[in-house]
C-alpha cells in the first residue's frame, strides 16, 4: 500500500508545481519576480521528478542526495525573491548564492580522488559520497540564516500597514522553509514534501495577487475551523 501511495503523492506534488508555473505565467507578475518564481517552481518540478525516478529504480540513497540539491536550488531562488521583493539588487545578491552550487560541483569533481571514508568518529562516519550533500546543506543553512536576518531587519523598517501586511507572509514562508529543511536533512521523507508544497503555495499567492488578505485574518479563520 505504501509503495502505491508514494508515487501517487509525488505525482500530486508534480501536478501542483506544474499548476504553479501556469498560474505564474497567467498572472504576469513583475518581470524579475516572475522569472525567479518560475525558476523556483522548475527546480521543484524537475527535482521531484528525478527523485521519484530514483526511488522507483530502487536507488534510495541517490534520491536522498538529490533532495539536498533541490533544497539548495530552492533556497537560492527564495533568497533572490526576497531581496527583489524589497527592491534590492538581485545581481549583487546572487554573489552570495552562486558560490554554493559551484562548491557542490567542485566537490563532485574531486570526490573520486578522496578516500572512501573522509571522517570517522565512533558510530559516525562521513563517506565521500555524502560530501556534495554536505556542501549543499552548508549553502542551504547559510542562505536560510541570511534570509532570516535580512527579514528581521526589514520588518523593523516597514511602517505602512499595506506593506507590512504583505511582508508578514515572509514569516510564514521562512518558517515553512525551515521545516522543509528539517524534513530534508534531519528527518527525510522520501519522494514527498508537503511542507515544501505549502511553502511554494504561499510564495505563489504572495507574488500573483496584488491584494492579499491580512495574515491575522487568515489565521483567525483557520483557528475557528480547527
Amino acid at each position: 500500500m505504501a509503495q502505491l501511495s508514494l508515487p501517487l503523492l509525488a505525482g500530486l506534488e508534480l501536478i501542483f508545481y506544474a499548476w504553479g508555473i501556469w498560474r505564474t505565467w497567467r498572472s504576469h507578475p513583475e518581470t524579475k519576480s516572475g522569472f525567479l518564481l518560475t525558476s523556483m517552481l522548475a527546480i521543484a518540478l524537475l527535482g521531484r521528478g528525478l527523485v521519484l525516478l530514483q526511488i522507483l529504480q530502487g536507488a534510495a540513497q541517490t534520491a536522498t542526495f538529490w533532495e539536498t540539491y533541490i533544497a539548495l536550488g530552492i533556497a537560492i531562488a527564495l533568497w533572490l525573491l526576497l531581496l527583489n521583493f524589497r527592491g534590492r539588487n538581485v545581481l549583487r545578491a546572487s554573489l552570495l548564492a552562486w558560490p554554493w552550487p559551484l562548491l557542490v560541483i567542485g566537490l563532485a569533481a574531486l570526490r573520486s580522488r578522496l578516500p572512501e571514508i573522509i571522517w570517522e568518529r565512533g558510530n559516525y562516519i562521513l563517506p565521500r559520497e555524502a560530501l556534495t550533500a554536505l556542501g549543499a546543506f552548508g549553502g542551504w543553512l547559510f542562505l536560510g540564516l541570511s534570509m532570516t536576518f535580512f527579514a528581521l531587519g526589514e520588518a523593523r523598517r516597514i511602517h505602512q500597514p499595506m506593506h507590512r501586511s504583505r511582508f508578514d507572509y515572509w514569516g510564514v514562508i521562512l518558517l515553512l522553509f525551515a521545516l522543509d529543511g528539517w524534513m530534508t536533512f534531519v528527518w527525510p521523507t522520501p519522494g514527498f514534501h508537503p511542507v515544501r508544497a505549502a511553502m511554494v503555495w504561499t510564495v505563489i499567492y504572495l507574488f500573483t495577487h496584488h491584494r492579499v488578505r491580512a495574515l491575522r485574518e487568515i489565521l483567525r479563520v483557520i483557528l475557528i475551523y480547527l
